[in-house]
């Protein structure tokens, strides 16, 4: 299962994010995920936004998808240097089992790169 959405790199856009991956949650009843998820959602958007050095005019894309036992959250936008600061680190750390940063390969279609962090979905018995 997957969502995507399409996000203008704006302030609000962690907001936008928070909002859909609430309403994802919802639909595929994990509503015990609610708050990890939308945190780690918000965290990337804005390290896509803070990371973006003004490009305004370039839209993001958020996607969850669940492939059990996780639940993971990717934020797409252009290719330019990316890193988590510490105090988004942290806060996707709390919550994510795993992150990363999958840069384009060449001939890509898509030439952005993915920010991303998984949650487990599944708690492990």
């Amino acid at each position: 299962m997957r969502r995507d959405l399409a996000l203008d790199p704006e302030p609000t856009a962690a907001r936008a994010a928070r909002r859909f991956v609430t309403r994802v949650c919802a639909e595929w009843n994990l509503v015990h995920l609610t708050e990890p998820a939308t945190v780690v959602a918000s965290e990337l958007v804005s390290n896509a936004i803070c990371n973006a050095d003004g490009d305004t005019g370039t839209p993001l894309r958020i996607s969850v998808a669940l492939r059990e036992p996780y639940l993971y959250i990717v934020v797409h936008d252009q290719p330019h240097d990316c890193h988590l600061p510490p105090a988004h680190s942290r806060l996707v750390d709390v919550y994510a089992t795993a992150r990363g940063v999958c840069e384009p390969q060449e001939g890509e279609p898509d030439a952005g790169k993915r920010i991303w962090a998984c949650i487990r979905a599944v708690p492990v018995t």
